[in-house]
C-alpha cells in the first residue's frame, strides 16, 4: 500500500509541475495583437467522436465479460 502511496504522491506533484511549467503570465509589454490563428471548429466531427467513443466502450465492456 504504501508504493501505491508513493506512486499517487509522484504523479500529483507531476501533474503540478507540468500545469505549472505550461502556464503563461501574460506580458504587460505587448499590445492585444491581432496576429493569432482563429480557434479550430470540433462541432464538425463531434458526432463521429461519440460514435467512436461508444464502439471502444462495447470493446471494453465486451472483452471484460469475455475474461471474467
Amino acid at each position: 500500500m504504501k508504493i501505491n502511496y508513493k506512486k499517487f504522491l509522484l504523479s500529483i506533484i507531476t501533474l503540478t509541475v507540468s500545469f505549472a511549467s505550461f502556464a503563461q503570465i501574460p506580458n504587460a509589454d505587448e499590445a492585444g495583437g491581432g496576429g493569432d490563428d482563429p480557434p479550430a471548429p470540433i462541432n464538425n466531427q463531434i458526432i463521429w467522436l461519440a460514435i467512436l467513443g461508444l464502439s471502444f466502450a462495447y470493446f471494453i465492456f465486451s472483452t471484460r465479460k469475455k475474461k471474467a
